[in-house]
């Protein structure tokens, strides 16, 4: 299956923050394993060949199934706006915070600079140490929902045709 004709990315919405396409690989209840091929400006490049780069890479997601799924289905996979927003909170301002709030902590309490410094570079870890042991309760706030790829009739959820690069431009 070639997977390049299955990746598509989607403008955003007010209630969507992200949208992609993909193919399911398994599914397990409300569970569905997806594949999505990352895209990069590299992929329409003549040159690629020649290049390094690891661009047009796999990834695969595992989502909530909100529609009838079978392994080799089209898929799309949708996080909401809020989801999002929680993800970049617990992901980078909240560590930034904790290594603010301990560095200034430790400063008060007289810790020399050396101190406050590797106790705030210590309590990050820890923070994403805690992070980890609650990603079961965080993934039913932040989780991604698969959708069958047409499954809504709404024309703004229906998957699109796959465009290539500088398509239509003369």
């Amino acid at each position: 299956m070639d997977m390049n004709a299955v990746s598509n990315t989607e403008a955003p919405t007010a209630t969507r923050a992200v949208a992609r396409c993909g193919t399911a690989i398994s599914v397990n209840g409300s569970e569905v394993v997806v594949a999505i091929t990352k895209i990069s400006a590299c992929d329409q490049c003549r040159a690629k060949l020649l290049c390094a780069s690891m661009s047009g890479s796999v990834e695969t997601v595992t989502a909530r199934s909100r529609t009838p799924i079978r392994p080799g289905d089209r898929v799309r996979l949708e996080l909401s706006r809020r989801a999002g927003m929680l993800a970049v909170g617990f992901a980078f301002l909240l560590p930034l915070l904790t290594l603010l709030a301990v560095v200034a902590l430790v400063s008060e309490l007289g810790g020399g600079e050396a101190a406050a410094g590797l106790a705030a570079l210590g309590a990050v870890p820890v923070y994403y140490l805690l992070l980890f042991t609650q990603r079961r309760r965080l993934a039913r706030q932040i989780g991604i929902d698969a959708y069958a790829a047409n499954a809504n009739p709404d024309p703004a959820r229906a998957v699109q045709p796959d465009r290539t690069y500088g398509e239509g431009m003369q």
